[in-house]
């Protein structure tokens, strides 16, 4: 898997870190599922 560094802000990095509330097993988990779902509704 190919890694990305990016900017975010504070609140977005408060949101990842509670992952685990969400039932993701980690950061990388929730971002991906979040990203496949932008992709689906962009591309529909």
């Amino acid at each position: 898997m190919t890694q990305a560094q990016f900017n975010l802000e504070e609140s977005e990095i408060q949101f990842l870190n509670r992952y685990q509330e969400y039932g993701f097993r980690d950061r990388d988990e929730l971002i991906c599922t979040a990203l496949k779902k932008l992709r689906q509704e962009l591309e529909a």
